[in-house]
């Protein structure tokens, strides 16, 4: 169970924050739900990126992986109606501009299977997946997830728990921790096959 007013709460205790929100949406091209953050900076607040940057370390510091927005948007104000409410169905959808970290392609096999996969289940190009994108950053969510490691298990023969996913988010990690599951997984014995007719078999 999401409470978005206790994701709200911790934002809004952070320094640097005068007001926050947070809400769940789905906009194209992304498939599934997703938690999306409004802040607006305390004025003469500077670097909004590195203050996303603290406000994610806080969230992850009192809230499980779940409850970490995909994004976190800055404002220069929450949009209220006419009796002073948040009016959540005006906040905008996050926009793709603004500066962003460059993003470093996969470099092994894994990463760029794991690259692909995620693309695919997420529902966002794969040029935007980078070495150290993270899962839950890009608008992964337990049941991407579940449907990721379904997937991982079929095409590269790694079974990991869920929690794999919540310890190693970025891309480069995962896909270490895909490669020693990998490496120590049991062997596949294959299925016999039952033959009719009146051969013997041993």
């Amino acid at each position: 169970r999401i409470e978005l007013g206790e994701i709200e709460a911790v934002l809004g205790a952070q320094p640097g924050v005068a007001a926050a929100a947070c809400v769940v949406r789905t906009d194209p091209p992304r498939p599934d739900p997703r938690l999306v953050a409004y802040i607006v900076p305390s004025p003469g607040t500077n670097g909004t990126e590195m203050l996303r940057a603290e406000l994610v370390a806080a969230l992850r510091r009192r809230l499980p992986e779940y409850m970490i927005p995909a994004e976190i948007v800055g404002l220069d104000a929450l949009p209220l109606t006419s009796s002073g409410k948040l009016d959540r169905k005006a906040l905008p959808a996050p926009a793709a501009s603004g500066a962003t970290a460059p993003i470093v392609p996969p470099t092994s096999e894994t990463e760029r299977a794991l690259a692909a996969i995620w693309a695919d289940a997420i529902g966002i190009p794969l040029d935007q997946i980078g070495r150290t994108s993270d899962f839950f950053s890009l608008g992964g969510q337990s049941l991407v997830g579940m449907r990721i490691l379904a997937r991982i298990q079929q095409q590269l023969g790694a079974a990991l728990p869920f929690d794999a996913l919540l310890r190693e988010p970025q891309l480069d990690d995962f896909a270490a921790a895909v490669d020693t599951a990998a490496r120590t997984a049991a062997p596949v014995i294959p299925r016999a096959t039952r033959v009719r007719g009146g051969s013997r078999l041993p």
